[in-house]
């Protein structure tokens, strides 16, 4: 005992009951993203917010022969607000999101990223793929929509693969867009 400072603490323990209270809270709030439908989501008035873990709600509340042009109509919406937060804290769901808004948002095809391939004719030896198909989907159309909306791109350390791959799109995309968060996780890497 240092300086004869006694501390009393009283533990209480929660029972069963509020236990289940606490997680059946926990797993509503993670579902209310799933509720919103093919509505945006607000952070707050005039921002809208994706999150990459949250975008199959557009694949399975959209008829497949209208996804493209639902899609185009949510993110022309989103481009008249005054920001539009990108939240990439997590592992994406759905890819074809992104391909989908660099059709509504898209300048051009070049490459925004490298991939390389193992150079069979020199052993230990890569070369860089440069056809688009290895970069952009053959249905890529990007129709060069421009928005004054402010553009954020959240990231962190569960921003890997895939998260990472489509970040690099985004900031692409969106050249003027800010990317805040802590450093990521840096496995970007689609195995070519």
């Amino acid at each position: 005992m240092r300086g004869r400072n006694i501390r009393k603490t009283t533990v209480e323990w929660i029972s069963k009951q509020d236990d289940f209270k606490k997680v059946s809270a926990y797993i509503n709030n993670k579902l209310a993203g799933s509720k919103l439908g093919i509505q945006p989501e607000y952070a707050a008035p005039g921002v809208v917010i994706f999150r990459s873990n949250q975008t199959t709600r557009f694949l399975e509340n959209l008829p497949e022969d209208k996804l493209k042009t639902a899609m185009n109509s949510i993110f022309i919406q989103a481009g008249k607000q005054k920001g539009i937060i990108l939240d990439m804290r997590s592992y994406p769901d759905w890819g074809g999101f992104y391909y989908l808004m660099y059709n509504t948002f898209g300048k051009d095809k070049s490459l925004f990223s490298r991939y390389y391939k193992l150079d069979k004719q020199h052993i230990g030896m890569y070369r860089q793929l440069t056809d688009n198909i290895e970069y952009y989907p053959p249905t890529a159309q990007p129709r060069n929509r421009v928005t004054n909306a402010k553009i954020v791109i959240l990231v962190n350390g569960e921003t890997l693969s895939a998260g990472e791959y489509y970040t690099i799109l985004l900031q692409h995309i969106f050249p003027n867009a800010i990317t805040i968060g802590s450093q990521s996780a840096g496995a970007d890497g689609d195995d070519k």
